[in-house]
């Protein structure tokens, strides 16, 4: 009898981990639009599962910033504001330049040839346009600089902070019309200056790559408009 639980607890993790794969791909793709209701009922038909799975699967996607739970109105997937790209990525230059600069005299040919090789496979996904490995492979390349640190608070505050990356990724890739077969030279301009050893240019390709002088400032806006009833 102590099996049943356990094998049950384990169906529902795969499960889960289905419908959040498909979810994913979905909301990448555009298939769902951004504040758009994800409804527990037509998705639990859908996918001819409980509820229980499928709100696993939610929390999933919440962690990841591709959806939001509001209180007594559901879940609702992320829909960014120019605010949040400011925020996010302002706060990110911030990190990495303060990242390389505590790893800039121990960056070794091994660090290059790692982060050359996710350059390469930004490459091929691109040319595949496949977001979803763009963006596994964007969240790779800025987070070796800053976990080869070793600097532990800095790691629990990127961790923290890429909750949300994914999301501002794909933003900004709408926003400033990023082919998916362009992701892979703007990082390779961040790799190039990583070999320089020079902070003050590694800050403003950091800067370009972010597009930070280009937004205008935030615009205050919550992440859900109210007024557009969110029922989509």
């Amino acid at each position: 009898m102590d099996e049943r639980p356990e094998a049950t607890r384990e169906w529902r993790k795969t499960l889960s981990q289905g419908i959040v794969g498909d979810l994913r791909s979905a909301i990448l793709r555009g298939e769902i639009e951004p504040g758009r209701r994800l409804v527990e009922t037509e998705l639990a038909e859908h996918y001819r599962v409980s509820r229980g799975p499928l709100r696993e699967a939610f929390r999933v996607l919440e962690r990841e910033g591709l959806v939001q739970y509001v209180p007594r109105r559901g879940t609702f997937v992320i829909a960014l504001s120019r605010r949040d790209w400011h925020e996010t990525y302002s706060l990110r230059l911030l990190l990495e330049t303060f990242a390389y600069r505590l790893v800039v005299d121990r960056i070794l040919e091994d660090d290059r040839v790692q982060l050359q090789r996710i350059v390469e496979d930004m490459r091929i996904a691109g040319a595949r346009n496949d977001i979803a490995w763009l963006l596994d492979l964007d969240l790779r390349f800025h987070a070796y600089l800053v976990q080869r640190t070793g600097h532990q608070r800095l790691c629990e505050i990127w961790d923290n902070l890429s909750q949300i990356m994914s999301a501002v990724f794909l933003y900004v890739m709408r926003e400033r019309s990023v082919s998916g077969s362009q992701v892979g030279d703007r990082h390779q301009e961040i790799l190039d200056a990583f070999g320089s050893r020079d902070a003050a240019r590694v800050e403003q390709v950091l800067r370009q790559h972010y597009f930070i002088d280009e937004i205008d400032g935030p615009e205050g806006e919550s992440r859900i408009d109210e007024s557009e009833g969110l029922g989509g």
